[in-house]
């Protein structure tokens, strides 16, 4: 660019903005014939095969010239814009852009409509790498703008739905929660001191900063963990394996992430401190920023739980690493974690289902993993057990078609999950008492927990991915039915293992574990054999 041109005044600031900025500096003219000459030599060199004679006896379209000047305005500047640079940067920019659109829209071919677009490009790429640049830096002195962080996390939220790959790098310093905090609404209908102590009106004027809780936070992280969940699940589908109790593996973390939630959450976000019973549709609805984040904290956390400890996901495991021992005593933790939290994921499901409008796909998807648990567990000889996984399944296709109203891709979810119950009649008739081995198609599985990025209804299965195959699953009884005789269990106790202390057995009792029975009939070669 020129220096300041000392013989050129600037105009008036009571001509009209617009009308100045059209009167470009003549020797603008000039720069802007060798700064697109130059850019079209650039082209050229790289094979796009532009070329540009006569520039000397030419005037270039005026959207080129606020091509240009969009572009270089924020690099350079000229005593003519008197300190308006930005105000006449966004001025070139909206006309440029608006006119080369026009122009484009003709389909008539144009060197000068090529090298506008270009700098539009430049233009718009430079914008780009300075917001980048702004982020890549830790202002240590200024706090991190609030609506820049909630940005961040709307689109974090939206990756943990949508890509179940981690996109986060290690040199990029994630900014904190959004610290906006909501007071737990009283129930309407409760008039009790117990209430009143851990609970304050929103309208109440008694609010001090301690009934505040940081709702969004609390939100956010649980689905920071479902999206580590997800990630999780797509890279055992791609065959990638662990040993789940490893210390440093990835079930563990987060296992221990989901205990660190739970640890950290208020007091006031306990679902015993919501009293969903005394409270009505019309009560709730009065206050949707507060519950519609609470059903997600609820909702999530049992459901990462349940599919977390998936009985599906660990045989798989187990099966795949022969130079790995398997753990009964694991695999009996898992069971138990599996039937506990799939069944107060349905159950929680069913309250907040009577006092709002669900429609999030990401519930959607949680509750459509969740229910191949339960698909499992339906084929258990504890009639209990059976019984309260048929009806979440029951309760899952229903939720999954309201839900499929709104957002229609659920329904791919539905299909597959009456698949698994057609399958589930034929399996009911090889059932023994002595165990179950279920038959099903492990892709129908997949599809609700880890489902492959869809292109097109005939398109044929990405490669690399596990579950094309029928499968066999040997689940048996001892790890889902009751103990009964001798430790006080009664009959239909969901958690198997919860019942006894593995510290306070007797020797003499251990017996009642059926040790080597256990370990040579469940993990037997038959254990997840492909058909």
């Amino acid at each position: 660019m020129p220096p300041t041109n000392p013989g050129l005044e600037p105009l008036t600031r009571h001509a009209c903005e617009p009308c100045r900025y059209h009167n470009i500096p003549p020797t603008w003219y000039r720069d802007a014939y060798l700064m697109i000459d130059i850019d079209v030599i650039i082209y050229q060199e790289a094979g796009l095969g532009l070329t540009v004679e006569g520039r000397d006896e030419e005037q270039p379209p005026r959207y080129l010239l606020w091509s240009f000047m969009s572009l270089m305005l924020n690099f350079s500047t000229h005593n003519f814009f008197n300190g308006q640079e930005s105000t006449a940067a966004e001025f070139y920019s909206r006309e440029a852009e608006q006119t080369v659109m026009e122009e484009s829209s003709e389909g008539v071919p144009a060197i000068e409509l090529v090298q506008a677009l270009c700098l539009i490009a430049l233009k718009h790429l430079k914008s780009t790498l300075k917001a980048l640049r702004l982020l890549s830096y830790e202002c240590l002195s200024t706090p991190r703008d609030h609506a820049q962080t909630r940005s961040y996390w709307l689109v974090h939220a939206l990756e943990c739905l949508f890509v179940p790959i981690k996109t986060t790098t290690s040199d990029f310093q994630v900014p904190d929660y959004p610290d906006l905090t909501l007071i737990p609404p009283l129930p309407d209908s409760s008039g009790t001191e117990e209430a009143a102590q851990d609970t304050v009106h929103v309208t109440g004027s008694s609010t001090t900063e301690i009934d505040r809780v940081g709702i969004i936070a609390h939100s956010l992280r649980i689905i920071d963990i479902w999206g580590e969940l997800t990630s999780y699940l797509h890279t055992l589908r791609q065959g990638k394996t662990e040993k789940p109790w490893s210390p440093d593996s990835i079930h563990m973390r987060i296992n221990l992430e989901l205990i660190d939630f739970e640890a950290k959450s208020p007091k006031k976000l306990f679902l015993c401190n919501a009293y969903l019973s005394r409270r009505t549709r019309d009560e709730v609805s009065r206050y949707p920023e507060f519950w519609n984040r609470f059903m997600v904290g609820q909702l999530m956390w049992h459901a990462t739980h349940a599919i977390l400890n998936h009985p599906f996901i660990h045989l798989s495991l187990l099966a795949s690493q022969g130079s790995i021992p398997p753990s009964c005593f694991f695999m009996q933790q898992r069971i138990d974690m599996a039937i506990y939290h799939s069944n107060w994921t349905f159950r929680l499901l069913e309250m907040f289902d009577n006092l709002m409008d669900i429609v999030d796909p990401m519930i959607a998807n949680a509750m459509a993993g969740t229910a191949t648990v339960s698909w499992l567990f339906q084929f258990s000889k504890d009639q209990e057990i059976a019984q309260k996984a048929q009806n979440n399944l029951n309760k899952c296709e229903e939720f999954l078609c309201q839900v499929a109203q709104t957002w229609p891709h659920i329904s791919q979810k539905i299909d597959a999950l009456r698949k698994l119950q057609a399958l589930a009649r034929e399996n009911y008739r090889q059932c023994s008492s002595q165990g179950t081995t279920i038959s099903f198609q492990s892709a129908w599985f997949w599809d609700l927990l880890s489902p492959r990025p869809s292109f097109g209804a005939n398109e044929a299965r990405a490669p690399g991915l596990r579950g094309e195959t029928k499968s066999e699953i040997s689940l048996k009884n001892h790890f889902v039915l009751p103990l009964h005789d001798g430790l006080g269990s009664e009959p239909g106790n969901p958690l198997v293992g919860l019942a006894v202390d593995p510290f306070l057995v007797m020797p003499g009792e251990l017996e009642l574990f059926n040790i080597d029975s256990l370990s040579h009939d469940f993990f037997q070669s038959g254990l997840w054999d492909p058909i």
